[in-house]
């Protein structure tokens, strides 16, 4: 398991203190964004602008995740609680 770094700067500001402690423990699982990644996150939300929410408070994860998981070969595993608007969704990008 493992997740970019920019998953952990998003956890600053949406996290329970629980899950961040734990983000605390394990920062060895969240990878810094190599030039491939960064390259390919830009590739992602150019082409998929709607990832990024303009009203968001905070730089959100999301084009980063899929980033580092179509560079490295990756599946992705999330999970949004009903309460926030989530659920099960299917994205497809790549």
């Amino acid at each position: 398991m493992c997740a970019p770094e920019h998953v952990h700067e998003e956890l600053k500001y949406v996290a329970s203190r629980p899950l961040m402690a734990w983000a605390k423990k394990n920062q060895h699982l969240f990878i810094p964004h190599d030039l491939k990644v960064q390259r390919e996150a830009a590739n992602i939300v150019n082409a998929f602008p709607g990832m990024i929410d303009p009203y968001a408070a905070h730089d959100e994860a999301d084009r980063w995740v899929v980033a580092l998981a179509k560079c490295r070969g990756f599946t992705v595993v999330t999970y949004i609680p009903h309460s926030r608007g989530g659920g099960l969704r299917n994205y497809r990008f790549c």
